[in-house]
């Protein structure tokens, strides 16, 4: 869904309430980098050279690295985090990783959310956040009407409801690893 047609559906919660569309930008926004920023499940992708054991800047926003692959090899780079000893195989800190030996690595993660400049951009998380986000536009142009109006509360209740329902969705439907199958070849 675009911006704008997050609105729309918000707008069929706001009890005839028209939401002012730099507003619903802002509280897209809000929603985005607030309330979804590691739920949101975006998934980034990164490619560095590095150098032996030097912490190498990485401009995406990881949150968490789940694949790191080498350039010279399909396999996935299993190693382990450094930790607080530095006895592993890779060290990550935000905006930063080391490697045990230079090379070129693709990483592979969860990003925060990149914030729309506009309500035609679509929206960067999992289309199952969707009418959450919706919600949460709701909840907002309700309180900015009306900071009294207990309609504002139920909508911001709803949203995190439907939030987490999404994520139970999204963790029912999204592999935790690789997996491979096997099939039979057709004569």
């Amino acid at each position: 869904m675009t911006g704008e047609e997050i609105c729309v559906l918000a707008e069929l919660n706001t009890e005839e309430l028209d939401i002012d569309r730099d507003n619903g930008l802002i509280w897209i926004n809000q929603c985005l980098l607030d309330n979804l920023p590691k739920d949101g499940k975006v998934i980034g992708t990164e490619t560095v050279v590095t150098a032996a054991n030097t912490l190498t800047a990485v401009t995406s926003s990881f949150l968490s690295i789940f694949e790191i692959r080498e350039s010279s090899s399909d396999v996935p780079y299993y190693g382990k985090q450094y930790g607080n000893t530095y006895g592993g195989l890779f060290d990550f800190r935000p905006g930063f990783i080391r490697m045990p030996h230079a090379g070129t690595f693709t990483i592979t993660g969860y990003v925060i959310p990149t914030p729309m400049d506009d309500l035609d951009d679509e929206c960067p998380v999992h289309q199952l956040f969707h009418p959450a986000i919706a919600l949460w536009v709701a909840s907002q142009a309700i309180r900015d009407d009306d900071e009294t109006n207990e309609n504002g509360l139920i909508r911001r209740q709803e949203f995190f409801d439907a939030r987490n329902r999404a994520l139970v969705d999204l963790d029912e439907i999204m592999p935790t690893k690789p997996a491979f199958v096997r099939s039979r070849a057709w004569n």
